[in-house]
This record gives structure tokens, sequence and C-alpha cells, in this order.
């Protein structure tokens, strides 16, 4: 009996608990665009802080001053 009461309060509380999902991120650019998914589950707090600056306009007029083709990109 007392493994179901603590399974009922873990599984309420879970249920309750904030879940960030998993979102995609279109970044437009001169060169084409690129897609970005973001692990909601894995990096809960790094995508709410990069949803939030992205809703913000925190990254436009951005410009990338580094590309290596087929590798990386910097800004």
């Amino acid at each position: 009996m007392r493994l179901i009461i603590v399974l009922l309060i873990l599984f309420a509380s879970y249920a309750n608990s904030q879940v960030i999902k998993d979102e995609i991120i279109i970044i437009h650019t001169t060169e084409g665009d690129i897609t970005l998914h973001l692990d909601g589950k894995r990096a809960p707090l790094t995508v709410e802080s990069f949803v939030k600056l992205i809703k913000s306009d925190y990254f436009d007029k951005s410009i990338f001053h580094r590309v290596i083709k087929n590798f990386m990109i910097q800004g």
C-alpha cells in the first residue's frame, strides 16, 4: 500500500512539473536557412533561455564573422 502511495505522489509531481518541449528554430541568412533542433528534455534551461533571447530579438542583425564550409559558423 505504501508503495502505491509513493508511486502516486511521484506520478503526480512528474505530471505537474514543467516540461520544456523540443523547439525547431530556423535561422534565415543571406546564404540560406539553418535549421536547429533544440532538445528540451536534455537541456531544458538552455532551450528556455535561448528561446527567450530569440523572442526578445536579441539575435536580429547578427553577423557571422567566421564560416568554415560544412563545419561551423561563429557569430
